[in-house]
């Protein structure tokens, strides 16, 4: 290997000076020295170069070793570096001799660099050994002349081996039905326990042994009931519940009006439903090995009289988000105002589309709508409170009044080129309490007349 070849230049500034002293300088080096003096003119001819070594210098042994057994093929060592502060900046880095007392085996390991410089402690992980064996460790400082003297050396014991992950088969007679089981299973020695083996199982479905549960209904306008139920209990599922069938009765005779196969959702939602009439219903659940029993009958009744459905529902575009709706009214006394059903996404379940109530009109402003979409709108009448014979139906109690059939749907669009622009106040005339108002044709249409 070719010997590295350094040099430096020291400029002395003093012409007193006839000696100098160099520091910085590696141990155990041999350096050429030489000298000239220099002028405005120039520099002059130099001395004759002088060989000159440094003194030996061998790192002492680090400090506060301290080695611990992470697991069964490896240890973890820590230290400080030799006591010779100022000779630190020599050290390149650490080498850590391993002995396996067990197998006769002396290891020595790669050399461990890291800087020394920051004064923190420096750490090895030594891997690959042998589990449950002993091990003595050493380590020693390292410069570019090979490394120092080693500490004392420390024996530790890795940790015993634990067992491989088990096999497993199953036999094992199962009673219930549609259930997931697992099972895991990890042997155990002094050293712990291994890696678990893992199988799952997976039992025959079967049909339900028990009806749906928490069975109940609530009153959407007076002519349609919101039907809800969960899933059987766990035990009476017997698998994935994959559905329901319903069937409606009328109270008088049992007489079956309507069956409903393949419900995918717990929830239906029953319509114009004919008045002061007694209905149950009742429901069952299926898996892929069949349906259940069905459920208790569950009864309701509709009012004496249901109040009919508004006609003529109309809406159009008022603002760039507020839709105007309006509607002929419906002409009984017991009317007190009416509700109006309004959605983006079309669906028979009303719980889920807004509403917003109004009192004894036929108009009604729906604002904060978004721009450009399309909403689904459909207007029911309210009466006045039923007697006590329908009290118990929450429906009814929990509106203040009750709401009548549902109006036939309508679909407009939010669309604000259909406002008319610019709209002013021209003049005023205080004198005859008089507002002269101005306003531009709508962007998208000539309209025949405006309401204001």
């Amino acid at each position: 290997m070719k010997k590295k070849v350094h040099n430096r230049s020291i400029k002395i500034h003093h012409k007193s000076m006839d000696d100098y002293v160099l520091t910085g300088l590696y141990p155990n080096e041999e350096y050429y020295i030489w000298v000239s003096a220099k002028s405005r003119r120039g520099e002059g001819a130099p001395t004759f170069p002088l060989l000159v070594s440094t003194q030996k210098y061998v790192p002492s042994e680090p400090r506060d070793m301290n080695v611990l057994a992470m697991n069964s093929t490896t240890l973890f060592v820590e230290w400080k570096p030799p006591i010779e502060v100022q000779h630190h900046r020599f050290i390149d880095g650490y080498q850590i001799y391993v002995h396996g007392e067990d197998m006769g085996e002396n290891l020595l390991m790669e050399q461990h660099s890291n800087s020394a410089s920051n004064g923190s402690s420096l750490t090895y992980f030594v891997t690959n050994l042998q589990p449950n064996s002993t091990y003595r460790v050493q380590v020693a400082a390292k410069t570019r002349k090979g490394p120092g003297t080693r500490c004392n050396p420390k024996a530790v014991k890795t940790l015993g081996g634990v067992p491989s992950r088990p096999a497993l088969q199953i036999r094992w007679k199962f009673t219930e039905k549609g259930f997931k089981y697992e099972f895991r299973l990890a042997a155990r020695n002094d050293g712990g326990y291994g890696q678990e083996g893992f199988i799952d199982i997976r039992t025959p479905e079967g049909p339900p042994t028990g009806p749906p549960t928490n069975i109940s209904f609530h009153f959407i306008t007076s002519d349609t009931v919101v039907l809800t139920w969960d899933v059987p209990e766990v035990f009476h599922c017997n698998g994935r519940i994959l559905g329901y069938n319903l069937r409606l009765y009328t109270k008088l005779g049992d007489h079956l009006i309507s069956e409903i196969n393949n419900l995918e959702t717990p929830k239906f939602v029953m319509k114009e439903l004919a008045e002061d009439t007694s209905y149950y219903f009742r429901i069952s659940s299926y898996t892929t090995a069949g349906s259940g029993p069905f459920s208790e009958r569950m009864y309701w009744k509709t009012i004496p009289a249901i109040i009919s459905a508004p006609s003529n529902v109309r809406a159009a575009t008022t603002l760039e988000d507020s839709l105007e709706v309006w509607w002929d009214e419906v002409r009984l006394r017991d009317i007190i105002g009416y509700r109006i059903y309004y959605t983006m996404n079309e669906t028979i379940d009303m719980d889920m589309w807004m509403h917003k109530d109004t009192r004894s009109t036929y108009s009604a402003e729906l604002q904060n709508l978004k721009i450009y979409q399309r909403y689904y709108i459909r207007v029911a009448a309210r009466g006045k409170e039923v007697g006590m014979l329908f009290s118990s139906l929450k429906s009814y109690a929990e509106y203040n009044g009750y709401l009548g059939k549902q109006s036939k749907m309508i679909v407009v669009k939010v669309n604000q080129e259909d406002v008319p622009t610019n709209v002013y106040i021209r003049k005023k005339y205080e004198e005859y309490s008089t507002t002269a108002i101005m306003w531009e044709y709508p962007i998208a249409f000539q309209p025949i007349e405006y309401k204001v």
